[in-house]
């Protein structure tokens, strides 16, 4: 529980069977390589040269000071911080340069338990990077309509124990999207999604955590398009007792998962601490969990509601259902789906080519 050194093979296999019964280790298109030995081949992102250290103030007075609307723009550099920053107003968005250009480190920190903190609807955070946090690097808690892109989170010191928890960390979210991001060395999640409903990771990339992507008790979630390797576990899928909502209808898609033997550096008594070197993907006590390569599809589930039977007979299947949801269908094959809510905007889902009859359609916004 949360030594360093690689457990691979059947080594792995047994130690997890007996630590965690409970858990479904399903090794997904997992190609496991050698034992790790806890990270030592982890390379630290390029240096940043120390931007204006001025910026680091104004940037905060910016964040405090925000109103609905604004664009805080993060100059080029590395901007240091020795404590927590935070957003409380709706509709901000707060860009970099680049993830490998604009930097807030917080390796001085001495106050806060997270980088970023955000509680704030209709946020977007793009084009930065956010560098060794005391605790959790960018935490979205109780928030709607949230778009993390183009984002880096990292433990430059490689896997360890000491490290903050989780890398990209929205919780208790609603409509939220996490594009093209990198997190590495988190001690807990790189990728983290908690308690949230109506969610998309698409095409980020998880290193050199103890679990790379973790959806946990999340209602109505696409995975798809990531690359998962160095870590203790590429995917886990979990429902944790003892929270309000249970988590369920998950698709993990496209997904690349490899290489993910890092020995485990989580702290002793997390959940992930038990997970053992060599776990591709882990599904744990989830419903309506859909696993994906191109279009071959298996479901570890009950099988698909009669409500779309007729659809599954003419070669369609319409995307799933959330309370308070109507979908239109598309008036030619293959073509888009359109849902409409009260008070937000539509989302719209399309096959990329002839539809399947055995799995749904890809979302596209």
């Amino acid at each position: 529980m949360g030594k360093q050194g690689g457990v691979c093979g059947a080594v792995g296999e047994r130690a997890w069977k007996q630590g965690a019964p409970a858990l479904l280790v399903a090794a997904l298109g997992a190609v496991l390589a050698g034992c790790g030995d806890g990270g030592s081949g982890h390379v630290p992102t390029a240096t940043v040269s120390e931007g204006d250290a001025a910026f680091a103030d104004v940037l905060r007075q910016k964040l405090l000071d925000a109103r609905p609307g604004d664009v805080i723009e993060v100059p080029a550099g590395r901007y240091s911080f020795d404590r927590s920053l935070s957003l409380r107003v709706d509709n901000v968005t707060l860009r970099g340069a680049g993830q490998d250009k604009s930097v807030l480190s917080f390796k001085g920190q001495k106050a806060g338990a997270e980088g970023l903190l955000v509680n704030a609807d209709h946020f977007t955070i793009e084009n930065l990077a956010i560098e060794d946090a005391k605790g959790d690097g960018l935490k979205i808690n109780e928030a709607e309509f949230v778009t993390i892109r183009g984002v880096r989170v990292e433990w430059t010191g490689g896997p360890k124990t000491a490290n903050g928890g989780y890398g990209l960390y929205p919780v208790r979210t609603r409509n939220v999207l996490i594009e093209d991001s990198i997190a590495i060395g988190a001690s807990d999640a790189g990728i983290y999604v908690g308690q949230s409903q109506d969610v998309i990771v698409r095409n980020s990339r998880a290193e050199y955590n103890v679990a790379g992507i973790e959806i946990e008790n999340t209602i109505n979630a696409d995975v798809y398009g990531n690359v998962a390797t160095n870590n203790t576990g590429g995917i886990l899928v979990f429902n944790m007792p003892a929270l309000k909502q249970p988590g369920g209808n998950i698709r993990m898609f496209k997904n690349q998962v490899f290489a993910n033997n890092t020995g485990n550096f989580g702290a002793k008594g997390t959940p992930v601490a038990s997970v053992p070197a060599g776990s591709g993907v882990v599904i744990n006590s989830n419903d309506d969990v859909t696993s994906c390569r191109g279009i071959a599809c298996s479901t570890t589930s009950r099988p698909t509601a009669t409500r779309t039977t007729t659809a599954r007979r003419s070669g369609w299947i319409p995307p799933r259902r959330s309370p308070g949801m109507s979908w239109t269908p598309p008036t030619s094959k293959p073509g888009a789906w359109t849902s409409t809510r009260s008070g937000r905007p539509p989302l719209r889902w399309r096959w990329t080519s002839t539809p399947p009859t055995s799995i749904p359609p890809t979302r596209t916004t």
